[in-house]
């Protein structure tokens, strides 16, 4: 995961015809990779795929249990595609989900899969 997506950015793209410098590397936390999959885990339990919870918390709300200490963060949701490829491939055609995967300003992500369900964390602290 790490790898792939480092791999994105460290090339120019285009998110909507909106051409994308490349961003510099990412590197893992083991936090964000916690809020990721708890989100995961309840929207498959639930059955549903929101940026919410069930509960009503949003990221922000979702990662500070973590103990993250973040100043920014984002999150891309994905749901029914098989493998991390495909994934990618179709944030890439988003162009939400692009110009996040592109966010110069992001340092860290933690990224999960529960069943067909996908969650990526981004953040900077």
């Amino acid at each position: 995961m790490l790898n792939m997506i480092n791999t994105i950015r460290q090339s120019p793209g285009e998110c909507n015809n909106i051409y994308k410098r490349p961003a510099r590397q990412l590197s893992w936390s083991d936090l964000l990779e916690q809020s990721a999959m708890t989100h995961a885990r309840e929207m498959k339990q639930y059955d549903y795929l929101d940026h919410y919870s069930i509960d009503g918390k949003d990221i922000g709300d979702r990662i500070d249990v973590t103990g993250y200490e973040w100043r920014l963060v984002g999150e891309n949701l994905a749901f029914g595609q098989r493998n991390l490829k495909t994934v990618f491939s179709d944030w890439l055609e988003s162009p939400e989900h692009c110009r996040l995967l592109y966010h110069p300003h992001m340092k860290e992500l933690g990224m999960a899969r529960v069943g067909e369900y996908w969650v990526l964390h981004l953040g900077r602290q």
